[in-house]
């Protein structure tokens, strides 16, 4: 039996809508505070996707890889990435979830419950965004929030016998296109 034409054009616009991580303009950057200074690190090498349920529901998944991330300091990233198991635990993973309202706005803040990945632990966070769409089909989002270095098992590298602090603070510039199909 033939699906009426209604019904399909309905199935057409229910459908989830795709967007691709624009990966020369995304960075994740992650803080760590010690006593004496402040640590950055950057990585501009992502990949990822997002979802727009037709309900408002936006999906999201983020990956970089730990030894892509920059901090300028060459001696710095080696111990980071051995303090961190890089070679065990290549990946940083972020899977977002978040309600959009409805009827969805071109721009606004939300809350994204994320679902964190590193060194083979996931911590959940909430994390504070700010998403705005524009007509070409192009979507940004940014947000950010803490982890624990405890919570994902990681012994806190040292300087001069002081712990560097147990918060990483990861900062999220994320720009996606909207999938062709």
């Amino acid at each position: 039996m033939p699906i009426p034409l209604a019904a399909f054009a309905g199935l057409l616009l229910a459908a989830p809508v795709t967007y691709n991580l624009e990966v020369a303009r995304s960075t994740a950057t992650y803080h760590v505070v010690h006593k004496l200074h402040q640590v950055e690190g950057v990585d501009g090498k992502l990949e990822g996707k997002a979802r727009r349920l037709d309900d408002g529901t936006v999906q999201a998944m983020v990956r970089g890889l730990v030894k892509d991330f920059d901090s300028h300091n060459g001696n710095r990233d080696e111990h980071m990435q051995e303090t961190v198991e890089a070679a065990k635990f290549p990946g940083v993973t972020v899977k977002a979830v978040l309600k959009e309202a409805d009827p969805a706005p071109k721009s606004y803040k939300a809350e994204a419950t994320c679902e964190v990945t590193l060194h083979g632990v996931t911590q959940t966070v909430k994390a504070p965004v700010e998403v705005s769409y524009d007509e070409a089909g192009k979507a940004h989002v940014s947000g950010s929030f803490n982890v624990s270095m405890e919570g994902f098992k990681i012994q806190r590298p040292a300087l001069l016998f002081v712990p560097v602090d147990d918060a990483i603070k990861v900062e999220l510039d994320l720009w996606f296109t909207r999938s062709a199909g």
